[in-house]
């Protein structure tokens, strides 16, 4: 659904797998892109093409 109303970036976090993955590049009703990252990774923050912040993936699935 989200690739449907072309939204540029969708973060899920997957608390089963302890991982944060991030879809981009919607095209015709799905996403062309997808990043998995590790608890023990780093999710890069990117607004507008440029990256504002990093953030801990164990930080993200510590608050869910």
């Amino acid at each position: 659904l989200y690739a449907l109303a072309k939204i540029a970036e969708f973060w899920m976090i997957n608390v089963v797998e302890r991982t944060i993955e991030v879809y981009t590049k919607p095209r015709v009703g799905k996403y062309h892109k997808k990043v998995e990252y590790a608890e023990t990774d780093v999710v890069p923050l990117i607004l507008d093409g440029v990256k504002i912040a990093e953030i801990l993936v164990s930080e993200l699935i510590a608050k869910t």
